[in-house]
């Protein structure tokens, strides 16, 4: 049972940190087109040099505001405290898996060759 709970803590936090990762390229990309809102079909000018890459930017914004705006008054009221359960989630995250990695390396040092077979103990006081 404690090796089914382990595996999915362990599970859950390498998905807590692949939402964080995907979280901050998101944000990353809708910061670089809302800084190009000027280059959105809708509002740009005739002389504005825009590639593609800056239109698809400023249309995502739209669509990613569009899906957010219900939820603006709980994300402006509850800033603080959701950026310190982001925070605590990604770090807890981390110590789980690096305890992990820190029992697995003493396991494989005490173990030896024979730590990746299941219930092996090895002989205590050899002479």
């Amino acid at each position: 049972m404690i090796r089914v709970l382990g595996a999915f803590l362990i599970g859950f936090s390498w998905i807590v940190l692949l939402i964080a990762a995907l979280g901050v390229l998101a944000s990353g990309w809708l910061y670089y087109g809302y800084s190009n809102m000027d280059c959105h079909p809708m509002f740009a000018k005739p002389e504005a040099a825009c590639g593609p890459l800056t239109a698809w930017a400023s249309d995502h914004v739209l669509i990613a505001g569009r899906t957010i705006l219900p939820y603006r008054q709980v994300l402006t009221d509850e800033r603080d405290l959701l950026i310190l359960l982001a925070a605590s989630a990604v770090v807890t995250a981390l110590l789980v898996l690096i305890i992990h990695r820190i029992a697995r390396r003493r396991r494989k040092r005490r173990l030896g060759v024979f730590a990746d077979i299941p219930g092996f103990r090895p002989i205590e006081g050899d002479p």
